[in-house]
């Protein structure tokens, strides 16, 4: 009587996410996975701007970027509360002021929408080369407009040392309308719908997509 032999393939590191040992030290793998041990998952369209395959045709993005590949610019957000306890200086909401400007990066914007606890929805600027100017000038700390669209005159100017953000046509007054300087150290620091020299607290947001 003739014995059968059966021969197994060994592999040192087991195979992963559903792979076989199929050879000596060979992984076989699954067609979302790759790699010596199949541990690379694979995205069947490439991840975009920086972002990384983290799952089977899952991109895990930046945080400048979204979307199922990271193809969207993700919105740049100023949002902050203002009242009584707003202070000079290196105050919170002037901070955020600072650090927002600096994150509106040179890149195609589709609109920028202002809006508040006066305007929960807000008024939006659609003019795709106008939002641009208007992100480079906050950037750069550098005047913009006024440019009218979308029945407003939207502008950036400089205010008590710092640039504001308005849709008045005029920087540095106190007109009624939509007006953030949230750097200007004084209860004149703006308003949503509203009267920009000694408003009621409110919350002002500003949100660049």
């Amino acid at each position: 009587m003739s014995a059968s032999i059966y021969f197994h393939s060994i592999c040192s590191q087991q195979c992963s996410n559903g792979g076989s040992c199929t050879g000596p030290n060979f992984c076989t793998c699954t067609s979302s996975w790759t790699g010596f041990q199949c541990e690379t998952p694979i995205c069947s369209l490439q991840c975009l701007n920086g972002g990384n395959c983290t799952a089977p045709n899952i991109c895990t993005c930046t945080s400048s970027w979204t979307g199922s590949r990271c193809e969207t610019p993700s919105p740049i957000i100023y949002s902050q509360g203002f009242g009584a306890s707003y202070i000079s200086g290196a105050s919170l909401q002037c901070t955020a002021w600072l650090t927002f400007q600096s994150q509106l990066v040179s890149r195609p914007y589709t609109s920028m929408r202002i809006k508040g606890t006066n305007d929960p929805t807000g008024i939006t600027l659609t003019n795709s080369a106008y939002v641009l100017g208007l992100a480079t000038a906050l950037r750069t700390s550098t005047p913009y407009g006024p440019v009218f669209s979308d029945g407003y005159l939207w502008a950036v100017g400089l205010c008590g040392g710092f640039y504001e953000l308005t849709t008045t046509g005029s920087v540095c007054q106190c007109n009624t309308g939509y007006t953030l300087r949230p750097c200007i150290g004084n209860g004149n620091w703006g308003a949503i719908n509203g009267h920009a020299c000694g408003a009621s607290s409110q919350t002002m947001t500003v949100i660049f997509r």
